[in-house]
Protein backbone atom coordinates (compact mmCIF):
# COMPACT_ATOMS: atom_id res chain seq x y z
CA UNK A 1 0.00 0.00 0.00
CA UNK A 2 1.39 3.39 -0.98
CA UNK A 3 1.39 5.89 1.86
CA UNK A 4 1.68 9.62 1.53
CA UNK A 5 4.25 10.85 4.04
CA UNK A 6 6.05 14.06 4.76
CA UNK A 7 9.75 13.34 4.60
CA UNK A 8 12.19 15.45 6.58
CA UNK A 9 15.20 16.16 4.44
CA UNK A 10 16.95 19.49 4.56
CA UNK A 11 18.78 20.47 1.40
CA UNK A 12 20.86 23.62 1.26
CA UNK A 13 22.00 24.42 -2.27
CA UNK A 14 25.28 26.30 -2.43
CA UNK A 15 25.00 28.91 -5.17
CA UNK A 16 28.56 30.21 -5.01
CA UNK A 17 30.51 30.00 -8.27
CA UNK A 18 33.44 27.99 -6.89
CA UNK A 19 33.16 24.24 -6.41
CA UNK A 20 35.29 23.35 -3.41
CA UNK A 21 37.39 20.22 -3.19
CA UNK A 22 37.63 20.63 0.60
CA UNK A 23 34.71 18.45 1.59
CA UNK A 24 34.67 15.94 4.41
CA UNK A 25 37.53 15.37 6.82
CA UNK A 26 40.39 13.21 5.57
CA UNK A 27 40.80 9.50 6.22
CA UNK A 28 39.57 7.16 3.50
CA UNK A 29 38.72 9.91 1.00
CA UNK A 30 40.37 10.65 -2.37
CA UNK A 31 40.91 14.33 -3.13
CA UNK A 32 40.97 15.74 -6.67
CA UNK A 33 41.25 12.59 -8.80
CA UNK A 34 42.05 13.58 -12.39
CA UNK A 35 42.17 11.49 -15.57
CA UNK A 36 44.19 12.71 -18.55
CA UNK A 37 45.34 11.28 -21.86
CA UNK A 38 48.36 12.22 -23.94
CA UNK A 39 46.17 12.63 -27.05
CA UNK A 40 43.49 15.04 -25.77
CA UNK A 41 43.28 18.46 -24.13
CA UNK A 42 43.39 18.49 -20.33
CA UNK A 43 40.48 20.74 -19.31
CA UNK A 44 40.99 20.48 -15.54
CA UNK A 45 42.09 24.15 -15.39
CA UNK A 46 42.63 27.10 -17.71
CA UNK A 47 46.39 26.65 -17.55
CA UNK A 48 46.07 22.91 -18.21
CA UNK A 49 44.07 23.67 -21.38
CA UNK A 50 46.72 26.10 -22.57
CA UNK A 51 49.57 23.71 -21.74
CA UNK A 52 47.84 21.01 -23.82
CA UNK A 53 47.20 23.32 -26.79
CA UNK A 54 50.46 25.27 -26.93
CA UNK A 55 53.71 23.47 -27.74
CA UNK A 56 57.29 24.76 -27.73
CA UNK A 57 58.29 26.62 -30.88
CA UNK A 58 54.75 27.69 -31.81
CA UNK A 59 54.40 31.17 -33.29
CA UNK A 60 51.90 33.54 -31.68
CA UNK A 61 49.61 33.04 -34.66
CA UNK A 62 49.75 29.26 -34.28
CA UNK A 63 48.97 29.59 -30.57
CA UNK A 64 45.98 31.79 -31.34
CA UNK A 65 44.76 29.35 -34.01
CA UNK A 66 45.06 26.36 -31.67
CA UNK A 67 42.97 28.15 -29.04
CA UNK A 68 40.50 29.37 -31.70
CA UNK A 69 39.89 25.84 -32.96
CA UNK A 70 39.61 24.41 -29.43
CA UNK A 71 36.95 26.96 -28.45
CA UNK A 72 35.15 26.11 -31.71
CA UNK A 73 35.30 22.42 -30.79
CA UNK A 74 34.08 22.77 -27.22
CA UNK A 75 31.47 25.56 -27.56
CA UNK A 76 28.27 25.98 -29.59
CA UNK A 77 25.85 28.91 -29.63
CA UNK A 78 22.93 28.56 -27.24
CA UNK A 79 21.94 30.89 -24.43
CA UNK A 80 23.29 30.07 -20.97
CA UNK A 81 23.24 31.55 -17.47
CA UNK A 82 26.54 33.35 -18.11
CA UNK A 83 24.61 35.75 -20.35
CA UNK A 84 23.25 37.25 -17.15
CA UNK A 85 25.41 35.88 -14.37
CA UNK A 86 29.09 35.81 -15.27
CA UNK A 87 31.42 32.91 -15.96
CA UNK A 88 34.72 32.13 -17.63
CA UNK A 89 36.63 29.51 -19.58
CA UNK A 90 36.32 26.89 -16.84
CA UNK A 91 32.61 27.57 -16.45
CA UNK A 92 31.87 27.49 -20.17
CA UNK A 93 34.42 25.11 -21.69
CA UNK A 94 35.08 22.92 -18.68
CA UNK A 95 31.51 22.79 -17.46
CA UNK A 96 28.77 23.63 -19.95
CA UNK A 97 29.84 23.80 -23.61
CA UNK A 98 27.57 26.53 -24.94
CA UNK A 99 26.72 30.21 -24.68
CA UNK A 100 26.10 33.24 -26.88
CA UNK A 101 28.72 35.61 -28.22
CA UNK A 102 30.28 37.84 -25.57
CA UNK A 103 30.83 35.24 -22.81
CA UNK A 104 32.27 32.90 -25.46
CA UNK A 105 34.56 35.71 -26.54
CA UNK A 106 35.56 36.20 -22.91
CA UNK A 107 36.54 32.53 -22.59
CA UNK A 108 38.60 32.73 -25.80
CA UNK A 109 40.35 35.88 -24.54
CA UNK A 110 41.04 34.25 -21.18
CA UNK A 111 42.76 31.28 -22.84
CA UNK A 112 44.77 33.55 -25.13
CA UNK A 113 45.99 35.62 -22.21
CA UNK A 114 46.93 32.49 -20.27
CA UNK A 115 49.07 31.54 -23.29
CA UNK A 116 50.89 34.88 -23.10
CA UNK A 117 49.04 36.52 -25.99
CA UNK A 118 47.51 39.97 -26.06
CA UNK A 119 43.77 39.57 -26.67
CA UNK A 120 40.59 41.52 -26.00
CA UNK A 121 36.88 41.64 -26.72
CA UNK A 122 35.92 43.52 -29.88
CA UNK A 123 32.64 45.42 -29.74
CA UNK A 124 30.41 45.12 -32.82
CA UNK A 125 26.73 46.04 -33.32
CA UNK A 126 24.85 43.33 -31.42
CA UNK A 127 27.92 41.14 -31.04
CA UNK A 128 30.98 40.56 -28.85
CA UNK A 129 33.97 39.35 -30.86
CA UNK A 130 37.72 38.80 -30.33
CA UNK A 131 40.97 40.27 -31.60
CA UNK A 132 44.42 38.83 -30.87
CA UNK A 133 47.67 40.74 -31.29
CA UNK A 134 50.88 39.51 -32.88
CA UNK A 135 53.52 41.21 -34.97
CA UNK A 136 52.16 44.54 -33.75
CA UNK A 137 48.68 44.15 -35.28
CA UNK A 138 45.24 43.10 -33.96
CA UNK A 139 43.96 40.08 -35.91
CA UNK A 140 40.27 39.18 -36.00
CA UNK A 141 39.62 35.65 -34.62
CA UNK A 142 36.01 35.06 -33.59
CA UNK A 143 35.53 31.44 -32.47
CA UNK A 144 31.81 31.98 -31.87
CA UNK A 145 31.20 32.87 -35.53
CA UNK A 146 34.01 30.77 -36.96
CA UNK A 147 35.50 33.96 -38.38
CA UNK A 148 39.24 34.08 -38.99
CA UNK A 149 39.96 34.90 -42.62
CA UNK A 150 43.15 35.25 -44.60
CA UNK A 151 44.26 38.68 -45.72
CA UNK A 152 44.28 39.48 -49.45
CA UNK A 153 47.64 37.82 -50.21
CA UNK A 154 46.96 34.92 -47.81
CA UNK A 155 50.07 35.56 -45.71
CA UNK A 156 48.34 36.07 -42.37
CA UNK A 157 44.99 36.19 -40.58
CA UNK A 158 43.29 39.46 -41.53
CA UNK A 159 42.86 42.38 -39.17
CA UNK A 160 39.51 44.07 -38.56
CA UNK A 161 40.69 47.02 -40.66
CA UNK A 162 41.54 44.76 -43.58
CA UNK A 163 38.10 43.11 -43.49
CA UNK A 164 36.36 46.47 -43.15
CA UNK A 165 38.28 47.80 -46.15
CA UNK A 166 37.66 44.66 -48.22
CA UNK A 167 34.48 42.75 -47.12
CA UNK A 168 34.98 40.33 -50.03
CA UNK A 169 37.51 38.58 -47.77
CA UNK A 170 34.45 37.13 -46.05
CA UNK A 171 32.91 35.79 -49.23
CA UNK A 172 35.85 34.49 -51.30
CA UNK A 173 37.20 30.97 -51.08
CA UNK A 174 39.02 30.62 -47.76
CA UNK A 175 40.99 27.37 -47.59
CA UNK A 176 42.08 26.15 -44.12
CA UNK A 177 43.30 26.12 -41.49
CA UNK A 178 40.10 27.49 -39.94
CA UNK A 179 36.35 27.34 -40.66
CA UNK A 180 34.84 30.45 -42.21
CA UNK A 181 31.40 31.41 -40.91
CA UNK A 182 30.02 27.83 -40.98
CA UNK A 183 26.78 28.94 -39.30
CA UNK A 184 26.37 32.38 -40.86
CA UNK A 185 23.17 31.52 -42.73
CA UNK A 186 21.43 30.33 -39.59
CA UNK A 187 23.27 31.91 -36.68
CA UNK A 188 21.49 35.20 -36.28
CA UNK A 189 18.15 33.76 -37.27
CA UNK A 190 18.55 31.28 -34.42
CA UNK A 191 19.43 34.00 -31.95
CA UNK A 192 15.83 35.16 -32.43
CA UNK A 193 14.81 32.12 -30.41
CA UNK A 194 16.15 33.96 -27.39
CA UNK A 195 15.21 37.53 -28.38
CA UNK A 196 12.23 37.21 -30.76
CA UNK A 197 11.34 40.91 -30.52
CA UNK A 198 14.66 42.03 -31.97
CA UNK A 199 14.35 40.67 -35.52
CA UNK A 200 15.02 44.05 -37.20
CA UNK A 201 17.95 44.70 -34.88
CA UNK A 202 19.52 41.32 -35.57
CA UNK A 203 19.22 41.75 -39.31
CA UNK A 204 21.12 45.00 -39.02
CA UNK A 205 23.96 43.48 -37.03
CA UNK A 206 24.50 40.30 -39.04
CA UNK A 207 27.85 39.45 -40.68
CA UNK A 208 25.90 39.49 -43.96
CA UNK A 209 25.92 43.29 -43.64
CA UNK A 210 28.97 44.60 -45.54
CA UNK A 211 29.24 47.59 -43.18
CA UNK A 212 29.18 45.41 -40.07
CA UNK A 213 32.96 45.26 -39.63
CA UNK A 214 33.33 48.98 -40.27
CA UNK A 215 31.37 49.65 -37.11
CA UNK A 216 33.74 47.66 -34.88
CA UNK A 217 34.92 49.21 -31.64
CA UNK A 218 38.30 48.46 -30.07
CA UNK A 219 37.45 50.30 -26.88
CA UNK A 220 38.67 48.44 -23.77
CA UNK A 221 36.10 46.01 -22.41
CA UNK A 222 36.61 45.52 -18.68
CA UNK A 223 34.07 42.70 -18.45
CA UNK A 224 36.70 40.07 -19.23
CA UNK A 225 38.66 41.23 -16.16
CA UNK A 226 35.73 41.32 -13.75
CA UNK A 227 32.60 39.65 -15.14
CA UNK A 228 33.68 36.77 -17.36
CA UNK A 229 36.52 35.16 -15.48
CA UNK A 230 37.08 31.62 -14.25
CA UNK A 231 36.11 30.93 -10.67
CA UNK A 232 35.07 27.28 -10.87
CA UNK A 233 37.45 24.34 -10.60
CA UNK A 234 37.32 20.67 -11.53
CA UNK A 235 38.14 19.60 -7.97
CA UNK A 236 36.14 16.92 -6.20
CA UNK A 237 36.53 14.82 -3.05
CA UNK A 238 35.27 11.24 -3.20
CA UNK A 239 34.29 9.40 -0.03
CA UNK A 240 34.12 5.61 0.29
CA UNK A 241 31.00 4.42 -1.50
CA UNK A 242 30.88 7.52 -3.72
CA UNK A 243 30.93 7.30 -7.54
CA UNK A 244 31.48 10.11 -10.04
CA UNK A 245 30.38 9.38 -13.63
CA UNK A 246 30.78 11.62 -16.69
CA UNK A 247 28.71 10.38 -19.63
CA UNK A 248 29.08 11.30 -23.30
CA UNK A 249 25.29 11.37 -23.49
CA UNK A 250 22.35 13.00 -21.74
CA UNK A 251 19.17 12.34 -19.81
CA UNK A 252 15.92 13.90 -21.08
CA UNK A 253 15.15 17.20 -19.42
CA UNK A 254 18.32 17.29 -17.34
CA UNK A 255 19.81 20.65 -18.25
CA UNK A 256 20.09 24.12 -16.77
CA UNK A 257 17.12 26.35 -17.51
CA UNK A 258 17.29 30.10 -17.94
CA UNK A 259 13.86 30.07 -16.37
CA UNK A 260 11.73 27.20 -15.14
CA UNK A 261 9.27 26.11 -17.81
CA UNK A 262 11.09 27.53 -20.83
CA UNK A 263 10.13 25.74 -24.05
CA UNK A 264 12.99 26.30 -26.48
CA UNK A 265 15.27 23.85 -24.65
CA UNK A 266 17.00 21.39 -24.85
CA UNK A 267 20.46 22.86 -25.47
CA UNK A 268 21.88 21.82 -28.82
CA UNK A 269 23.46 23.28 -31.95
CA UNK A 270 20.49 24.50 -33.97
CA UNK A 271 22.49 24.83 -37.21
CA UNK A 272 23.00 21.07 -37.42
CA UNK A 273 25.40 18.82 -39.27
CA UNK A 274 25.52 20.86 -42.48
CA UNK A 275 27.20 23.70 -40.60
CA UNK A 276 29.28 21.34 -38.46
CA UNK A 277 30.73 19.61 -41.50
CA UNK A 278 32.00 22.97 -42.79
CA UNK A 279 34.30 23.09 -39.78
CA UNK A 280 36.69 20.53 -41.23
CA UNK A 281 39.13 20.91 -38.34
CA UNK A 282 36.60 19.82 -35.71
CA UNK A 283 34.05 17.76 -37.64
CA UNK A 284 35.89 14.48 -36.84
CA UNK A 285 35.24 15.21 -33.14
CA UNK A 286 31.53 15.91 -33.69
CA UNK A 287 30.81 13.08 -36.12
CA UNK A 288 30.66 10.19 -33.60
CA UNK A 289 27.94 11.96 -31.62
CA UNK A 290 25.49 12.88 -34.39
CA UNK A 291 21.86 12.27 -33.43
CA UNK A 292 18.44 13.87 -33.83
CA UNK A 293 17.33 16.41 -31.21
CA UNK A 294 13.70 17.53 -31.03
CA UNK A 295 12.89 20.92 -29.52
CA UNK A 296 10.32 23.69 -29.53
CA UNK A 297 10.67 26.61 -31.96
CA UNK A 298 9.08 29.70 -30.35
CA UNK A 299 8.89 31.51 -33.69
CA UNK A 300 6.73 28.91 -35.40
CA UNK A 301 5.20 27.45 -32.26
CA UNK A 302 6.00 23.96 -33.55
CA UNK A 303 8.36 21.16 -32.69
CA UNK A 304 11.48 20.96 -34.85
CA UNK A 305 14.03 18.17 -35.24
CA UNK A 306 17.69 18.91 -35.86
CA UNK A 307 20.38 16.41 -36.72
CA UNK A 308 23.48 17.51 -34.84
CA UNK A 309 26.62 16.25 -33.18
CA UNK A 310 26.60 18.93 -30.47
CA UNK A 311 24.33 18.97 -27.43
CA UNK A 312 24.34 18.91 -23.64
CA UNK A 313 25.67 16.01 -21.57
CA UNK A 314 25.00 14.69 -18.09
CA UNK A 315 26.83 12.84 -15.39
CA UNK A 316 26.05 11.54 -11.91
CA UNK A 317 27.56 11.86 -8.45
CA UNK A 318 26.18 9.12 -6.21
CA UNK A 319 26.98 8.33 -2.61
CA UNK A 320 25.71 5.11 -1.07
CA UNK A 321 26.39 6.04 2.54
CA UNK A 322 28.28 3.17 4.26
CA UNK A 323 25.86 2.85 7.17
CA UNK A 324 27.60 -0.21 8.57
CA UNK A 325 30.98 1.53 8.83
CA UNK A 326 31.82 3.59 11.93
CA UNK A 327 34.16 5.73 9.82
CA UNK A 328 31.04 7.30 8.27
CA UNK A 329 31.09 9.71 11.21
CA UNK A 330 34.32 11.20 9.78
CA UNK A 331 32.58 12.08 6.54
CA UNK A 332 29.41 13.59 7.98
CA UNK A 333 29.02 17.23 8.95
CA UNK A 334 26.77 16.30 11.84
CA UNK A 335 25.24 13.22 13.47
CA UNK A 336 22.70 13.03 16.30
CA UNK A 337 21.78 10.02 18.44
CA UNK A 338 24.31 7.75 16.78
CA UNK A 339 27.57 6.17 17.99
CA UNK A 340 30.30 3.79 16.91
CA UNK A 341 30.22 0.36 18.56
CA UNK A 342 32.87 -2.18 17.57
CA UNK A 343 33.43 -0.59 14.16
CA UNK A 344 29.68 -0.43 13.51
CA UNK A 345 27.11 2.34 13.89
CA UNK A 346 24.16 2.14 16.28
CA UNK A 347 21.61 4.54 17.79
CA UNK A 348 22.45 5.86 21.24
CA UNK A 349 18.76 5.75 22.19
CA UNK A 350 16.80 3.38 19.92
CA UNK A 351 13.54 5.08 20.83
CA UNK A 352 14.62 8.46 19.43
CA UNK A 353 15.21 9.70 15.85
CA UNK A 354 18.62 9.57 14.21
CA UNK A 355 19.83 12.66 12.34
CA UNK A 356 22.51 12.59 9.63
CA UNK A 357 23.87 15.67 7.84
CA UNK A 358 26.44 15.80 5.06
CA UNK A 359 27.64 18.08 2.27
CA UNK A 360 28.31 17.10 -1.33
CA UNK A 361 30.46 19.27 -3.61
CA UNK A 362 30.25 18.81 -7.38
CA UNK A 363 32.51 20.58 -9.91
CA UNK A 364 29.58 20.90 -12.33
CA UNK A 365 26.12 22.48 -12.13
CA UNK A 366 23.52 20.22 -10.56
CA UNK A 367 20.26 19.75 -12.45
CA UNK A 368 18.46 16.87 -10.78
CA UNK A 369 18.69 13.76 -8.67
CA UNK A 370 17.06 11.94 -5.81
CA UNK A 371 17.48 10.79 -2.26
CA UNK A 372 16.55 7.19 -1.51
CA UNK A 373 16.03 5.47 1.82
CA UNK A 374 15.21 1.80 2.36
CA UNK A 375 14.36 -0.22 5.44
CA UNK A 376 13.45 2.65 7.75
CA UNK A 377 10.67 5.21 8.06
CA UNK A 378 11.48 8.89 7.72
CA UNK A 379 9.89 11.44 9.98
CA UNK A 380 8.75 14.05 7.56
CA UNK A 381 10.31 16.94 5.50
CA UNK A 382 11.23 20.22 3.78
CA UNK A 383 13.70 21.62 1.27
CA UNK A 384 15.55 24.93 1.20
CA UNK A 385 17.01 26.16 -2.11
CA UNK A 386 19.11 29.09 -0.87
CA UNK A 387 20.59 30.36 2.36
CA UNK A 388 17.74 32.89 2.77
CA UNK A 389 15.02 30.87 1.09
CA UNK A 390 11.94 29.34 2.63
CA UNK A 391 11.81 25.79 3.86
CA UNK A 392 9.15 24.23 1.64
CA UNK A 393 7.47 20.99 2.77
CA UNK A 394 7.74 18.13 0.28
CA UNK A 395 4.68 15.94 -0.01
CA UNK A 396 5.75 12.72 -1.68
CA UNK A 397 4.55 9.17 -2.17
CA UNK A 398 6.71 6.58 -0.46
CA UNK A 399 6.62 2.84 -0.59
CA UNK A 400 6.31 0.35 2.24
CA UNK A 401 10.06 -0.30 2.05
CA UNK A 402 11.81 2.22 -0.24
CA UNK A 403 11.23 5.98 -0.06
CA UNK A 404 12.42 8.49 -2.67
CA UNK A 405 12.62 12.28 -2.92
CA UNK A 406 12.96 13.87 -6.36
CA UNK A 407 15.38 16.82 -6.40
CA UNK A 408 14.74 18.09 -9.93
CA UNK A 409 12.42 20.96 -8.99
CA UNK A 410 14.54 22.53 -6.22
CA UNK A 411 17.71 22.20 -8.29
CA UNK A 412 16.04 23.73 -11.35
CA UNK A 413 14.98 26.72 -9.26
CA UNK A 414 18.48 27.03 -7.79
CA UNK A 415 20.01 27.61 -11.28
CA UNK A 416 23.57 26.45 -11.00
CA UNK A 417 24.01 24.99 -7.52
CA UNK A 418 27.17 22.94 -7.08
CA UNK A 419 27.12 22.35 -3.33
CA UNK A 420 24.34 20.58 -1.44
CA UNK A 421 23.98 19.98 2.29
CA UNK A 422 21.51 17.26 3.22
CA UNK A 423 19.91 16.64 6.60
CA UNK A 424 17.98 13.41 7.10
CA UNK A 425 15.87 12.62 10.16
CA UNK A 426 14.99 8.96 10.53
CA UNK A 427 12.06 7.91 12.69
CA UNK A 428 13.75 5.03 14.48
CA UNK A 429 17.18 3.48 14.03
CA UNK A 430 19.32 3.32 10.91
CA UNK A 431 18.02 2.40 7.45
CA UNK A 432 19.41 -0.48 5.43
CA UNK A 433 20.20 1.89 2.57
CA UNK A 434 20.67 5.65 2.22
CA UNK A 435 21.54 6.81 -1.28
CA UNK A 436 22.24 10.35 -2.45
CA UNK A 437 22.08 10.52 -6.26
CA UNK A 438 22.82 13.83 -8.00
CA UNK A 439 22.68 14.56 -11.74
CA UNK A 440 24.89 17.28 -13.16
CA UNK A 441 25.42 18.88 -16.56
CA UNK A 442 28.87 18.99 -18.16
CA UNK A 443 30.64 19.46 -21.49
CA UNK A 444 31.50 16.09 -22.99
CA UNK A 445 33.67 17.72 -25.68
CA UNK A 446 36.09 18.88 -22.95
CA UNK A 447 36.48 15.43 -21.36
CA UNK A 448 39.36 12.99 -22.02
CA UNK A 449 38.91 11.75 -25.58
CA UNK A 450 40.62 8.61 -26.87
CA UNK A 451 42.11 8.84 -30.37
CA UNK A 452 42.94 6.25 -33.03
CA UNK A 453 46.17 4.43 -32.22
CA UNK A 454 48.02 4.38 -28.93
CA UNK A 455 46.77 6.40 -25.97
CA UNK A 456 48.51 6.86 -22.62
CA UNK A 457 46.05 7.40 -19.77
CA UNK A 458 47.27 9.01 -16.54
CA UNK A 459 45.35 9.07 -13.27
CA UNK A 460 46.55 11.37 -10.50
CA UNK A 461 45.26 12.49 -7.11
CA UNK A 462 46.15 15.51 -4.99
CA UNK A 463 47.94 13.42 -2.36
CA UNK A 464 49.21 9.90 -3.03
CA UNK A 465 48.90 9.20 0.72
CA UNK A 466 45.10 9.10 0.23
CA UNK A 467 45.52 5.83 -1.65
CA UNK A 468 46.86 4.07 1.43
CA UNK A 469 43.48 4.28 3.15
CA UNK A 470 41.30 4.17 0.02
CA UNK A 471 41.46 2.86 -3.50
CA UNK A 472 40.28 4.61 -6.63
CA UNK A 473 38.52 2.51 -9.28
CA UNK A 474 38.60 3.91 -12.82
CA UNK A 475 36.42 2.76 -15.72
CA UNK A 476 36.64 4.17 -19.25
CA UNK A 477 34.22 3.02 -21.98
CA UNK A 478 34.06 3.78 -25.71
CA UNK A 479 32.70 2.33 -28.96
CA UNK A 480 35.06 0.49 -31.26
CA UNK A 481 34.44 -1.79 -34.23
CA UNK A 482 30.72 -2.10 -33.56
CA UNK A 483 30.89 -2.80 -29.83
CA UNK A 484 31.51 -1.01 -26.55
CA UNK A 485 34.94 -1.57 -25.02
CA UNK A 486 35.57 -1.02 -21.32
CA UNK A 487 38.92 -0.58 -19.57
CA UNK A 488 39.01 -0.93 -15.77
CA UNK A 489 41.82 -0.19 -13.35
CA UNK A 490 42.20 0.03 -9.56
CA UNK A 491 44.54 2.89 -8.77
CA UNK A 492 46.80 2.43 -5.74
CA UNK A 493 49.55 4.94 -6.56
CA UNK A 494 49.76 8.42 -8.06
CA UNK A 495 50.45 9.07 -10.84
CA UNK A 496 49.11 5.81 -12.26
CA UNK A 497 49.42 5.17 -16.01
CA UNK A 498 48.10 2.59 -18.45
CA UNK A 499 47.87 2.24 -22.22
CA UNK A 500 44.84 1.88 -24.48
CA UNK A 501 45.07 1.07 -28.17
CA UNK A 502 42.15 2.17 -30.36
CA UNK A 503 42.13 0.24 -33.63
CA UNK A 504 39.49 2.39 -35.33
CA UNK A 505 40.73 4.78 -38.03
CA UNK A 506 38.32 7.51 -36.94
CA UNK A 507 37.86 9.19 -33.56
CA UNK A 508 35.78 6.78 -31.42
CA UNK A 509 32.57 7.63 -29.62
CA UNK A 510 33.22 7.82 -25.89
CA UNK A 511 30.61 6.39 -23.51
CA UNK A 512 31.57 7.14 -19.91
CA UNK A 513 34.38 7.83 -17.46
CA UNK A 514 33.70 6.53 -13.95
CA UNK A 515 35.66 7.19 -10.75
CA UNK A 516 34.73 5.27 -7.58
CA UNK A 517 36.22 5.47 -4.10
CA UNK A 518 36.64 2.19 -2.25
CA UNK A 519 37.86 1.73 1.29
Amino acid sequence: MIRVLFVLVVLWLGLAGCASADGPSSGGVVVNPLVRTDRSVDASSVQAMVDSLVTPGMSDRDKALAIFNYVRRTMFHYRHLTEVGGGGAMELIGGVGYCLCTPTAGAQVELCRAAGLEAKILGLPGHGSVVVKWDGRWHWMDAFLGLAVWNRDRTDIATVEEVAADPTLLTRDNPGPVPLLPCVDELYADSLRFEPDNEKYHKECSPDDADWARRASLKPDKRIDSYWKSETTSGITLRPGETFVRNWDNEPGMYILMKVGEKFAPPHHFCGVDAEMRDTVNWPYFKPYVREITSFDPKSGKQVTVKTGRYWANGTLTWNLPLGDADLLKWLDRAENIKAVGGKLAPIDPSKPVVLEWTTHCPYMLVGGSLGVAGSDIAGAWVRTSAKGECVPLKINVGDYTHRIDLREPLAKAKGARTCTFRVQLSVGLPEMLRCHLIFQHNMYAQPQLMPGDNKVTVAVADAEDLKAAKLAVELAWDEQGRTRTERRVVDTSPFTFAIEVKEKEIPRMRHLTLSCRK
